[in-house]
C-alpha cells in the first residue's frame, strides 16, 4: 500500500509498475509475451507433429516386425533374439498407442483415432508373433506376418483431422 509522505509529491512506485503502458515497455514483459506466443504456436503445430511421429512409429514397428520375422523364418536370427525384438516392437506399439490416447483433444482427431486402432491391431499381431516364435511355430509366424502386411496401409492417410 502506498501513501503520501507529505513531503513534496511522492509517486507510488507500485502504481507506476502496474500501469499497462509502462509494464509493456519493460524488456522482461516483452520476452514473456513473445514466449507465450511461441508456446501457443508450438501447441498448434504440436498435434500435427505428434500424429506424424505416431505414424512414423507405427510404420517403423511394422517394418521392424516384418524384417525380424523374415530373418527368423530364414534361420538368420535366433529364437531368443527374434523374440526379444518382437517384444520390444510390441512395447513401442503400446507406447505409441498410450501417447495417442493421453489427450482427449488428440484422440478426437480422426487421424489419431485411426492410428490408435492401427497400434491396437499391430500390438495384437505382435503378441501372436511373439508367441509363435516362443513356440517355434513357423507356420503361425508366417500367418501373422501375412496379417501384418495385410493391415499395412501406405502412407496416404489424410494429414488433417477434418478429412473423411
Amino acid at each position: 500500500m502506498c501513501w503520501e509522505l507529505g513531503v513534496g509529491s511522492w509517486e507510488c512506485p507500485f502504481r507506476r509498475a502496474l500501469d499497462g503502458i509502462t509494464l509493456a515497455t519493460h524488456a522482461g514483459v516483452r520476452w514473456c509475451v513473445l514466449l507465450l506466443i511461441a508456446l501457443l504456436c508450438l501447441a498448434c503445430q504440436g498435434q500435427s507433429a505428434k500424429l506424424d511421429d505416431a505414424q512414423q512409429s507405427v510404420d517403423s514397428v511394422r517394418a521392424t516386425a516384418t524384417t525380424v520375422v523374415r530373418g527368423w523364418l530364414a534361420g538368420d536370427l535366433s529364437d531368443q533374439f527374434a523374440g526379444a525384438a518382437i517384444e520390444r516392437a510390441y512395447e513401442l506399439s503400446e507406447q505409441t498407442r498410450t501417447d495417442l490416447t493421453a489427450s482427449p483433444r488428440l484422440l478426437a482427431d480422426r487421424r489419431a483415432a485411426s492410428l490408435t486402432e492401427d497400434c491396437e491391431q499391430l500390438s495384437r499381431l505382435l503378441a501372436r508373433l511373439g508367441a509363435s516364435i516362443h513356440r517355434g511355430d513357423h507356420a503361425a509366424a508366417q500367418t501373422a506376418l501375412a496379417d501384418i502386411g495385410a493391415h499395412a496401409e501406405p502412407s496416404t492417410r489424410a494429414t488433417s483431422g477434418d478429412a473423411p
